[in-house]
């Protein structure tokens, strides 16, 4: 699942409180996934993870309390920057811009 390359540049910061804060995102993000898979009562990927947080408010505001994170923004940030390919994930992509222009 885990690019262990991504992840080691991840965790690589010199900053030992940057060390603790990736890590507790991390394990928010393990939290956070597998209580939809309960929930859905399936195996996710991180497409579903990323595409569920993006459909539904609730949800997000869920996963930036779960995950630490600042804001929505930095909680997605971080998602991408754990799974790359969800740059490039045509879903990921359609619900992304779908989120966006009904925001405006």
């Amino acid at each position: 699942m885990f690019n262990e390359k991504v992840l080691d540049d991840f965790l690589s910061k010199n900053d030992p409180l940057k060390q603790i804060c990736t890590k507790e995102y991390i394990q928010g993000v393990f939290k956070f996934g597998s209580l939809l898979s309960i929930l859905h009562n399936k195996k996710i990927n991180p497409s579903t993870v990323f595409v569920t947080i993006l459909e539904n408010k609730e949800i997000r505001d869920l996963f930036v309390e779960v995950t630490h994170s600042d804001n929505a923004k930095d909680a997605l940030l971080g998602l991408l920057q754990l799974y790359p390919p969800l740059l490039k994930s045509k879903n990921t992509k359609r619900l992304f811009k779908k989120s966006i222009t009904s925001k405006k």
